[in-house]
């Protein structure tokens, strides 16, 4: 219950912060990704996640012992999360090894039962909103997108830009077609909105 007491205060928190700045907000989040694009210009290839990927719960999605739970979630992103193009790690990965995520998961396991584990967000657990590609920085091969992040016992959400690269995308591709053969290739935590 406090979860969600919490989490619906966020989403109050995002709408009036979104009014008032209506008209610079948009503005501000693209110079910041303009920034984020072209400071980093290593780009890899994050490989497609190969674990077990369970909906749990219409828009929630657990992959292994990390839940990702997306709001307003389009068929596109829909397609991103069940075919692990875009998974928990890649955002988690900066913040903790993969080896401490696992040894922390594996921990958490031994103090639940089998109904918690399937049920109960771990520490790496993600809610993600607006996930929405910013077209003027997008090219045939690579869409980019800005989203935010909510970590779990965080108020604000935290801007993120991701770039989805497609090499064999062609102009007459629909953005359907186009996220089938992507991946994740650049993924980026920018600044805290208040």
């Amino acid at each position: 219950m406090k979860n969600k007491i919490l989490l619906i205060s966020q989403l109050l928190l995002l709408i009036i912060v979104k009014s008032l700045n209506a008209q610079t907000q948009g503005d501000q989040e693209l110079k910041w990704a303009k920034e984020a694009f072209d400071k980093n210009n290593q780009r890899r290839e994050y490989p497609k996640f190969t674990g077990q990927i369970i909906n749990t719960e219409g828009s929630t999605y657990k992959f292994n012992e990390s839940f990702i739970t997306v709001y307003e979630i389009s068929d596109e992103t829909k397609y991103l999360i069940e075919n692990g193009i875009f998974y928990p790690s890649i955002v988690t990965e900066n913040d903790f090894p993969l080896d401490i995520i696992r040894i922390n998961m594996k921990l958490n396991m031994k103090n639940q039962n089998k109904d918690e584990i399937t049920s109960q967000p771990s520490k790496d657990s993600l809610i993600i909103s607006d996930f929405e590609c910013i077209e003027s920085l997008s090219t045939i091969t690579q869409k980019r997108f800005r989203l935010f992040l909510y970590l779990k016992d965080s108020i604000n959400p935290q801007l993120c830009f991701i770039e989805l690269t497609n090499k064999d995308a062609t102009k007459e591709m629909t953005y359907k077609e186009f996220v089938k053969n992507c991946r994740v290739t650049f993924f980026e935590k920018g600044s805290i909105l208040i």
